[in-house]
């Protein structure tokens, strides 16, 4: 993650300004709840991930007929999903889609993305 933010260095001067303000000198504890203040940090991994997935894909199995787009697929057809063509798409993220900007979650991860596909919805 850091190699990504190294390369952005006002993005790492925030993340250093912020946990300055919320820790000053002390280390956290680890039942310190403090790590999950860090707005910014939360940003830079959601970024990341986005960026760089995990996981090459994942699979979704239709639970009746669908249509999607210009297909219509028949019931308990299973498809996979590749996260890198989700995780770059402009119609979803914006034509800065391929960019590092971690202040595209600056309101959370469900407003991030500018359209979300009906695809990636867990009750397809």
């Amino acid at each position: 993650m850091d190699h990504v933010s190294f390369s952005h260095p006002h993005i790492l001067a925030r993340k250093g300004k912020e946990v300055i303000e919320l820790f000053g000198g002390k280390n956290p504890a680890p039942y310190d709840n403090g790590i999950a203040k860090l707005k910014t940090m939360t940003m830079i991994i959601n970024e990341t991930l986005r960026l760089y997935p995990p996981v090459l894909g994942m699979t979704r199995t239709a639970s009746r007929e669908i249509r999607l787009g210009d297909l219509l697929l028949p019931a308990d057809i299973e498809l996979v999903i590749l996260c890198l063509v989700t995780h770059n798409d402009p119609e979803i993220w914006g034509e800065d889609a391929h960019l590092f900007k971690p202040d595209r979650f600056a309101e959370g991860i469900t407003k991030a993305a500018k359209n979300k596909p009906k695809i990636l919805d867990s009750r397809f």
